[in-house]
């Protein structure tokens, strides 16, 4: 999971896989094993494919939880950021929250700067 949330992509060339779980399909006891498994985590039957081609662009809104593997199938460059909204606020913070107290489910700490900015 990526640790602000709020991400946009855009594929620039080359192909990238990704393999999600929407948040929707995800029960307590799913978030429970993730939490303690991390990424080694299996994404089973819960995932679904997405193919990133040259000018393709993924974004995962603010304040959701989506899991995800990203597989380079050949050379790509890609071009994104993170954004938050107001509307999205709480659901964000939540999601913070939680990433903190589950660091294994995310290949990015939080940043240094997280407390500050959210006080």
């Amino acid at each position: 999971m990526d640790a602000l949330g709020g991400t946009w992509l855009r594929n620039l060339f080359g192909t990238k896989l990704w393999m999600v779980v929407p948040e929707r399909l995800m029960t307590d006891q799913d978030w429970v094993d993730f939490s303690k498994a991390g990424s080694s985590w299996n994404l089973g039957t819960k995932s679904r494919a997405i193919i990133l081609s040259p000018s393709d662009i993924f974004f995962i809104p603010p304040g959701t939880q989506i899991i995800h593997v990203v597989l380079t199938l050949e050379t790509c460059l890609m071009d994104g950021g993170m954004l938050w909204d107001e509307l999205t606020l709480l659901p964000l913070l939540q999601t913070i929250h939680w990433i903190g107290r589950n660091q294994k489910v995310t290949n990015k700490a939080l940043p240094f700067q997280t407390g500050d900015v959210l006080n």
